[in-house]
């Protein structure tokens, strides 16, 4: 790759580029490979990233894959009417849109990288389940056969909260796994998402593989990694939860593949 194709893809700072299999890459913005020449997105794809590809749209489009606030439910009060919009929600992961308004997000990014870097095959899309498994970052061997059977979260243990009580992932902690404190009560930051990057990442420097939103993938009618609404269990690499539609506690997170 040529060394201003590099620094272009650098510059699309909401990418976390990876090189190649097994090797840390000497750039700040670059962490753990996962796979030759497939590069996963830092974080889940925020609202602020959504409405810019909402504005590139015409109108009808627009109204096409606006996501959809009525899924907020019997969680709406605020969120109803701001948390798509609203500068406050601005780093907060996209909701309540389908698989379709996502691959449509990712046919627009794909133009654009190509359009920045110069790089003509580059493609954005969705990771297969077998990529994301991959993406969600063990750094040797044997920490990513405990991915695939999913026993730990990426930090290597299978408990949520860290030695202190804080909790590592925006899940929804009941009572039986709180950490006792002056109030006896689960230790969670957030009502409901949290926005990207407020838990630490994991080793490829990833934020947010566990919890916060789950996430699409491309090649099977499900979800992976958990998200606000789902319990600490439920967020492990093995349990991958059935894709239903837009929900609210449902975003994405794509790839680039040179």
């Amino acid at each position: 790759m040529m060394r201003s194709s590099l620094l272009a893809l650098l510059a699309l700072t909401s990418l976390s580029l990876v090189p190649s299999v097994r090797e840390r890459a000497p750039i700040r913005e670059v962490g753990m490979a996962f796979d030759t020449g497939k590069y996963a997105w830092k974080h889940e794809v925020t609202n602020q990233e959504y409405r810019a590809f909402l504005a590139s749209l015409d109108s009808a489009e627009q109204m096409a894959y606006s996501p959809d606030p009525s899924g907020w439910g019997v969680h709406s009060g605020l969120y109803l009417d701001h948390y798509h919009s609203h500068p406050a929600y601005a780093a907060h992961p996209v909701v309540n849109i389908s698989i379709e308004d996502a691959l449509r997000y990712c046919a627009w990014r794909t133009a654009e990288v190509r359009q920045r870097t110069g790089l003509a095959t580059a493609v954005v899309r969705l990771p297969t389940h077998a990529e994301w498994l991959w993406l969600a970052g063990f750094a040797d061997y044997e920490r990513r056969l405990q991915c695939a059977y999913g026993n730990t979260f990426h930090w290597g243990s299978n408990t949520i909260h860290d030695d202190r009580g804080r909790a590592l992932a925006n899940v929804n902690i009941p009572m039986e796994y709180a950490v006792p404190t002056k109030r006896n009560r689960p230790q969670r930051t957030c009502e409901i998402t949290c926005p990207v990057g407020n838990y630490p990442p994991n080793r490829s420097g990833l934020y947010d593989v566990h919890g916060n939103v789950r996430e699409m993938v491309g090649d099977s009618a499900c979800t992976m990694g958990g998200g606000w609404l789902d319990r600490p269990q439920d967020c492990l690499p093995n349990q991958a939860m059935p894709y239903t539609g837009p929900s609210p506690a449902l975003g994405f997170r794509p790839i680039l593949v040179l």
